[in-house]
């Protein structure tokens, strides 16, 4: 489950939140009169067949969406981290962390709660919808009032004027959840892609332009405030729902349950993935966390292109056959495998190839940042797996048991964080990573409890991959020690393709060996979407 608590600058700027049974292209939600009759017209749930083709098909807008947007992200990320200074980013980050804290109570879990319920009537999203934009527009009315005394306490006076603009993002996004939701139900990743694409490359222009004449912060600023803005008018455009003015007790007691606990997950979540960024802007400095936060946006960005892929859709399709537990865990083990194979393999490449990618892309001025990625790249192979345990106790009906692991993994976190932070920032990002498998036991115990799963089984799927990333790390990064000294773009290429293939035929044939199934459902699922 993406938790909007956790999004950062870039993230919050094209975030389209998250979406029901006949496909929109085929019959808009709007064709028929949807006072008494149900949005979805299917209460049984798709066919086995059809649920496969469309999540496979959704699959592949998902990854359109996340590769080319991420790889846009990337360039504007490079071309801004190139012009701006590190404690311009961290300022920026710091202003993210308290607008994303702000949007999980605009959101109060609405976005999930419409996607999971398995009957929604019209109610339900225009409910959902005016109450999300009517808390938005307070809660941005509240952040500008406390902008001034927010920087003051951080002792960073540059802080206060960030936060009253970056604050506009918030009725933006309210404007944009309700409506992404129910595309998101509807498998409407296809527009959704479109959306995205379009705004954050509108946003990424401003961004760079900004940067180019000398904006500093502004530049992070006006990419975010771009993005959200045409995210509103794209979405609106190619979506034909319109919230009437009516509010319905009925409809948000119904939502209300997923709701709360979904809301608690998300502000749980937050501290979870910002404590770190606050705690060293408060007590380390901006420029540390510009560092910090690169090594973190570069996770990020690799975890949006390849387990972010499966993971944006797994909700809804684990939500269709939340009624057939054995259903279930086959499709829950199929994700998990799927997003294990890909994203082990990926955080294991970067880390061996760090030392020349990072310095390579953004500069070299951010080589403190290699190492706090290659931790973080540690806790990214785990997460690989851990992505989908909220969306599967979510989508089973277990969302407050859900609440509880994050509530837990929260604690165990923030206190990680605090005693490591007097050693600096690779400390911190040691302690982030440690949390992720400290916890890990308590979140498959859940797994056993909610939905019947066998945990050797599920470690096994996660465990030959790992094997396979050990042994990627260990030929990549010690080729790379070998080698003289690097220099100039072209050789630098030359190195990272030549590392990109050796770890691929490393674990291919590791693969092989290992978890051969796997890497033949995989091929399947392409095979599948080219006959689609």
């Amino acid at each position: 489950m993406t938790t909007p608590g956790a999004r950062s600058v870039a993230d919050t700027t094209a975030s389209g939140a998250p979406v029901a049974t006949p496909p929109l292209d085929a019959a808009p939600l709007d064709a028929a009169p949807l006072d008494a009759a149900p949005l979805d017209a299917a209460p049984s749930g798709p066919a086995p067949g059809e649920l496969r083709s469309r999540t496979v098909n959704s699959v592949f807008w998902v990854a359109a969406d996340k590769w080319v947007n991420r790889l846009a992200s990337l360039v504007v990320f490079a071309v801004i981290g190139r012009l701006l200074d590190p404690s311009d980013i961290g300022v920026a980050a710091l202003a993210a962390t308290f607008v994303a804290l702000f949007q999980v109570f605009a959101e109060q879990g609405f976005s999930d709660a419409l996607v999971q319920r398995k009957d929604l009537d019209r109610e339900h999203p225009e409910s959902a919808f005016w109450v999300s934009l009517g808390s938005s527009v307070l809660l941005a009315g509240v952040l500008v009032a406390l902008a001034g005394p927010i920087a003051a306490a951080l002792g960073a006076p540059e802080l206060a004027p960030v936060l009253q603009v970056l604050c506009v993002t918030l009725p933006l996004a309210a404007l944009s959840l309700t409506p992404a939701a129910l595309l998101q139900r509807d498998f409407g990743f296809k527009r959704l892609t479109q959306r995205r694409v379009v705004s954050n490359l509108l946003g990424g222009v401003v961004g760079v332009v900004v940067a180019v004449l000398g904006g500093g912060v502004w530049a992070i600023v006006a990419q975010s405030i771009t993005s959200a803005a045409v995210g509103v008018v794209v979405l609106w455009a190619v979506l034909p729902w319109r919230p009437r003015l009516r509010f319905s007790r009925r409809a948000l007691r119904d939502l209300r349950g997923v709701g709360l606990s979904v809301i608690g997950i998300q502000l749980f979540a937050f501290v979870n993935a910002q404590a770190d960024k606050f705690v060293i802007g408060a007590f380390i400095s901006p420029s540390a966390l510009g560092y910090y936060y690169v090594g973190t946006r570069i996770i990020s960005i690799l975890s949006d292109v390849q387990t972010a892929v499966i993971q944006s859709v797994s909700l809804t399709a684990l939500s269709k056959v939340q009624d057939d537990l054995p259903r279930f865990r086959r499709a829950f083990l199929s994700l998990t495998g799927a997003s294990a194979a890909i994203g082990v393999f990926t955080y294991a490449t970067f880390a061996a190839l760090a030392p020349v990618v990072v310095p390579m892309v953004f500069g070299p001025q951010w080589a403190t940042s290699v190492l706090i990625a290659q931790v973080l790249c540690v806790m990214g192979a785990l997460n690989s797996v851990l992505v989908f345990d909220r969306t599967a106790l979510i989508a089973v009906g277990r969302s407050r048991l859900a609440l509880v692991i994050t509530a837990v993994q929260c604690v165990v976190g923030v206190l990680a964080v605090l005693v490591a932070v007097p050693f600096g920032i690779v400390a911190v990002a040691v302690a982030v990573t440690a949390r992720q498998y400290v916890v890990w036991p308590l979140r498959l115990r859940a797994l056993r409890t909610a939905m019947g799963l066998s945990v050797p089984g599920y470690l096994r799927q996660w465990a030959a991959p790992a094997a396979g990333g050990l042994a990627v790390f260990a030929v990549v990064a010690g080729g790379l020690a070998l080698l003289p000294p690097v220099e100039g773009l072209w050789a630098e290429l030359g190195v990272v393709a030549g590392g990109g293939l050796l770890a691929l035929a490393v674990y291919a044939g590791v693969g092989l060996l290992l978890f051969r199934g796997t890497l033949r459902d995989l091929r399947s699922v392409v095979r599948r979407r080219k006959a689609a």
